[in-house]
C-alpha cells in the first residue's frame, strides 16, 4: 500500500536548518529527506539528527510512535552517512560517517516496526531534532575560583573545605560529604542537601551522551502541539499569559492549528512538565548537572571561572541576544559557519561545540542535590504522553515532588536590564540554582535535551 506520495516537510528548523521531509511509505519502509547546514564529523565528536517517526491509523486523527527496526535502514547522499538506532528502537540517529565539515543531505529509507492486526496507517510524518555527541570519557567536575566557589559550585572536599576539582572517572556511584565530593549550600532548597551517595544508575557524564545542539525551540514546541491530542494540547499549551506576546513568545492559534512566528526562536515560557513532555515523545530524556558540565567542558583542565566557552571572559563573545526583537544574533561575526576551535568563545560554543550553554535561556538539569533526583536513572522517553499530556517515565523528577531537578546556565530576560553574574551569562559552575525544583513558565526558562548514546 502506498501513501504520501510527496514529500511533507516538517517543522523541525534551528540555526543550521535542520529540515525533514516525509515521504512515501510502502511495505513497512517510510522515505525521508534529511538536511542541516554546517553539520560536521571530525576526529573529536560529529554532530547528528535524532529522528523519530509518528503515524495516524484508520480513521483516528491521534498520532501514534512508530518503533523502527533494528536494522535494514539506507542513507544515500553525497556525504557518506551512518545510522545508529538504540535498543529500545524508539527513532535513530544520522550522521556523516567520515570526515566532514558544511551542509549534509540525505535520503532514508527507514525500515518501521508497526504493530500487526492494527488498522492501516493513513499517514505519516518524521521529526527530527539536531543533536551533538558527547563522547564517553572522564572530565573535570567543580571548580577552584573563589567566585565560583561562592555561587556553590561543586569540589573535592578535605575536612569539608575545598581542596581542588574532581574527577569524574567512571559512571560508578559518587559519594558525597566533607571528605569526598561537595559543595557550597546557603539554602538547600537552591543548591541542595549534600546528601549522598549519587548512585551508579545517575547519568554521570562519563559515558557517552547526546545532547541537542541549541535549546528547544517555538517552531518544535508548536509542532509537538499540532501531533498531541487536544485534550493534552490544552495542558502543554504556553501562549495563554499577559506578557507571553511582549516577552518573546510568538505561539500562536490560527486556522485551528498552533504557529510560531518566530520559529528558530529559544521556547521560553515552558515549564519542567511543558519540557519533560515533550521530551518523553520525541524519545529523549532530561541531562543532569554533570553532563551539563561534561557538555560545557569536555575532558580538558578548565580555566579558572571558565564559561562555558572555555574562557573567563566574554570580550570576544558575538551571539548574543540582540534588541529590539531579542533574537539570537546568527550574522557576521555570529554566523556558526565560522565556528572552529579558535572561534568558540566568538559563538558560545562548548567544547564539543554545543550551542548556548549560557546567556539565552537557563538549562534545567536534573540535580543530585536531592533524593528524588538522586533516583534519576537516564530512562528514555519511549515517544508516548499520558491522556493529560504529562511525562510518563517513573524516575524522571515531577514538578509535584518538591525537587529534582534545577537551573543552570543563566537566562536573558529583556533588553536594557544590567547584565550580572547569573544572567544572561553564568560561569559553567555557577549553581546558585542547580537544585531550584521549582519550574514555573517564565521569560527566561527554557530546556534542552539529551540521550544515552547506543
Amino acid at each position: 500500500m502506498l501513501l504520501l506520495l510527496l514529500f511533507i516537510p516538517a517543522i523541525c528548523l534551528s540555526a543550521s536548518g535542520l529540515q525533514v521531509e516525509t515521504g512515501p511509505h510502502e511495505s513497512g519502509v517510510l522515505t525521508a529527506k534529511v538536511r542541516w547546514a554546517n553539520g560536521w564529523r571530525t576526529a573529536r565528536n560529529h554532530d547528528a539528527a535524532w529522528l523519530v517517526v509518528k503515524y495516524r491509523a484508520g480513521n483516528s486523527p491521534v498520532w501514534r510512535h512508530a518503533m523502527v527496526q533494528a536494522e535494514g535502514h539506507q542513507a544515500q547522499g553525497a556525504v557518506p552517512g551512518s545510522i545508529q538506532i538504540p535498543g529500545d528502537r524508539v527513532g535513530l540517529f544520522l550522521h556523516p560517517a567520515a570526515p566532514h565539515r558544511g551542509a549534509v543531505e540525505w535520503t532514508l529509507r527507514i525500515r518501521l516496526d508497526l504493530p500487526a492486526g492494527a488498522p492501516p496507517p493513513t499517514a505519516f510524518r518524521v521529526f527530527g531534532i539536531e543533536m551533538v555527541q558527547v563522547p564517553e570519557g572522564p572530565f573535570w567536575l567543580g571548580s577552584t575560583h573563589p567566585e565560583t566557589l561562592e555561587r556553590f559550585s561543586f569540589y573535592r572536599a578535605k575536612d569539608g573545605k575545598p581542596a581542588g576539582m574532581w574527577r569524574v572517572e567512571s559512571e560508578a556511584a559518587i559519594e558525597i560529604g566533607p571528605e569526598a565530593l561537595y559543595y557550597g549550600v546557603r539554602e538547600p532548597q537552591y543548591q541542595g542537601d549534600r546528601q549522598g551517595p549519587v548512585p551508579a544508575a545517575f547519568p554521570k557524564g562519563y559515558r557517552g551522551f547526546y545532547l541537542m545542539k541549541y535549546e528547544l525551540n517555538q517552531g518544535q514546541y508548536a509542532d509537538f502541539l499540532n501531533h498531541i491530542p487536544e485534550a493534552s494540547a490544552n495542558f502543554r499549551a504556553i501562549h495563554g499569559g499577559l506578557l507571553y506576546a511582549s516577552q518573546r513568545g510568538s505561539i500562536s492559534i490560527g486556522d485551528g492549528r498552533y504557529h510560531a512566528a518566530a520559529p528558530d526562536r529559544p521556547a521560553n515560557w515552558v515549564s519542567w512538565e511543558d519540557s519533560i513532555a515533550f521530551a518523553d515523545w520525541m524519545g529523549l530524556r532530561p541531562m543532569t548537572e554533570f553532563e551539563f558540565t561534561k557538555a560545557c567542558r569536555g575532558p580538558d583542565q578548565p580555566a579558572p571561572g571558565d564559561y562555558p566557552w572555555g574562557t573567563a571572559g566574554k570580550d570576544r563573545l558575538r551571539r548574543l541576544i540582540v534588541p529590539p526583537v531579542d533574537d539570537i544574533a546568527r550574522e557576521g561575526e555570529a554566523d556558526e559557519a565560522r565556528l572552529s576551535d579558535a572561534t568558540r568563545d566568538v559563538l558560545g560554543a562548548s567544547f564539543y561545540w554545543v550551542m548556548d550553554l549560557a546567556g539565552s535561556v537557563w538549562e534545567r538539569v536534573v540535580t543530585p542535590g536531592h533524593p528524588v533526583g538522586r533516583a534519576f536513572t537516564g530512562s528514555h522517553g519511549d515517544g508516548r504522553l499520558s491522556a493529560y499530556g504529562s511525562a510518563t517515565n517513573p524516575d524522571w523528577p515531577r514538578d509535584n515532588e518538591g525537587g529534582g531537578f534545577g537551573y543552570r546556565g543563566g537566562g536573558y530576560y529583556q533588553h536594557g536590564f544590567d547584565a550580572g553574574p547569573l544572567n544572561p551569562h553564568s560561569r559553567t559552575e555557577f549553581r546558585t540554582y542547580g537544585a531550584w525544583g521549582e519550574a514555573p513558565r517564565a521569560v527566561a526558562y527554557g530546556f534542552r535535551a539529551a540521550r544515552t548514546a547506543p
